[in-house]
Order: structure tokens, then sequence, then C-alpha cells
């Protein structure tokens, strides 16, 4: 989706809750790895913080969870944790939305 709609100002933000504090390097190497093989050219973030602050920020209980924003900033959950596949087209459909609406 990055590559088809970047051009029109589409931006991926990946973020990895999977480290703890001691295992931040492997954690790296494993993220980085998995980024490479889907060729990942985004920006992605590796977050050591804990459980309660993603709960508490992002309100989610577990990962994963997809969110899009719009041009405004304001985000909408497109998926929450639970689900056992991500509806892709639907995803696309409403980034091809998102991205006809003016920048503000």
């Amino acid at each position: 989706m990055h590559k088809k709609h970047a051009g029109q100002g589409l931006e991926i933000i990946t973020v990895s809750l999977d480290a703890s504090a001691h295992e931040l390097e492997k954690a790296h190497k494993i993220a980085l790895k998995f980024l490479q093989s889907k060729g990942a050219t985004f920006t992605n973030l590796l977050l050591n913080e804990s459980d309660e602050f993603w709960q508490t920020t992002f309100r989610i209980s577990a990962p994963p969870a997809y969110y899009v924003f719009n041009r405004q900033g304001k985000w909408t959950l497109f998926k929450a944790e639970g689900d056992k596949e991500i509806d892709y087209t639907a995803m696309d459909k409403l980034i091809v939305e998102l991205l006809r609406e003016k920048p503000s």
C-alpha cells in the first residue's frame, strides 16, 4: 500500500511492541529482519514501553491494531486486537477516500 499511494501523500509508520528493555537489541534484529523481508521502506519504531503505556495511550488491550489517520491527524481504529485477518481491500478503499481530502 505504501508503494501504491506514497506519491499521493500516504505515510506509513509501524510500531513493534515486542521489546522489553533487556531484550531490545534482540527484538531490533528480529524486527529488522522481518521488515526487510517485507520490503518495508517506511518509518519503523520499536518500543519497549510498558503494557500499561500502550493500553492507556492507544486504548488497545493487545496488538495488533491498525490505525488510519486522515490529513487533519484524526485517527480511526481500523482493526482491533482479536481480529483474525485485516481486510486490506477495505483498508485500501478507506485510504483512497482519505487521500482525496484536501490537507488542512
